[in-house]
């Protein structure tokens, strides 16, 4: 498969939050990776196994953080956010454990790592783009004397 359709950081694809936008940055080199790897017959790798690993940490990580500031900064749509993070999370969990079994459904895999880098990237993060910027917690106030 050719990766044309594969997506690369780019400025226009910055949520204006330095921490999400370096996270978005490794996991769409991680995803482009492992698409690389699908495509050229790498799919037994080990190597396909460790970045599939480290996707979904790295994931999970940049999700609760990514929810967390959409919280803060009130974001109507969180609870549809939320619910996309865990079922991309679940695609990524069942191809951990068919990758662990050695029975990887790798069009299943691809489709889902092009489907985090298209949808979640490019259109549900970029429509929360206002609401993903860094919140500033204001200090509370010193108890009144």
């Amino acid at each position: 498969m050719s990766d044309e359709h594969v997506l690369y950081w780019s400025p226009a694809l910055s949520v204006g939050n330095a921490d999400l936008d370096a996270q978005h940055i490794i996991l769409l080199e991680i995803g482009r990776d492992m698409i690389e790897l699908l495509d050229h017959g790498g799919a037994a790798q080990p190597r396909l196994w460790s970045l599939l690993n480290d996707f979904f940490v790295i994931a999970n990580h940049h999700d609760a953080l990514e929810e967390k500031v959409l919280a803060a900064n009130g974001y109507p749509s969180l609870p549809e956010h939320r619910a996309e993070h865990v079922r991309a999370r679940e695609h990524i969990h069942t191809a951990l454990c068919e990758a662990a079994e050695q029975r990887l459904n790798q069009g299943r895999l691809r489709q889902a790592l092009m489907n985090w880098m298209h949808h979640h990237l490019s259109e549900m993060d970029l429509n929360a783009k206002p609401f993903l910027r860094h919140h500033e917690h204001q200090p509370e106030a010193a108890l009144a004397c």
